[in-house]
């Protein structure tokens, strides 16, 4: 299925992935946390303790809950069926939303 997938230091991007519970913590580097993003049916995953492990801030997305939540390591986007029971790929439209909340974070010694 098509993901949106925001790798640390690079901008979000559409990729394509399988969609199981394996696949999801391969491309986080743990288990998963999940936050869905109200009145949007996206659902961001990232690494449930990416902090805790040292992994480098991403960047936040400016949308919802995340407002100011800085979030470690790789973030994954997807959409959430209309049950909110399964993931389902992203839409075309998705991935200017997404750009448009996404703020990297800046490197250490830029800007």
């Amino acid at each position: 299925m098509q993901v949106i997938r925001i790798d640390v230091g690079h901008e979000p991007r559409v990729t394509e992935m399988e969609n199981t519970l394996k696949a999801f913590q391969e491309a986080v580097g743990g288990y998963i946390e999940t936050v869905t993003l109200e009145r949007t049916g996206l659902v961001v995953i990232v690494n449930e303790e990416g902090k805790v492990m040292g992994l480098p801030i991403n960047g936040m997305l400016n949308i919802g809950r995340l407002i100011g939540e800085p979030l470690a390591g790789p973030v994954l986007v997807v959409r959430a069926d209309p049950d909110g029971e399964d993931f389902t790929g992203v839409r075309a439209c998705d991935l200017g939303l997404i750009q448009a909340c996404w703020v990297p974070c800046e490197a250490p010694g830029r800007g």
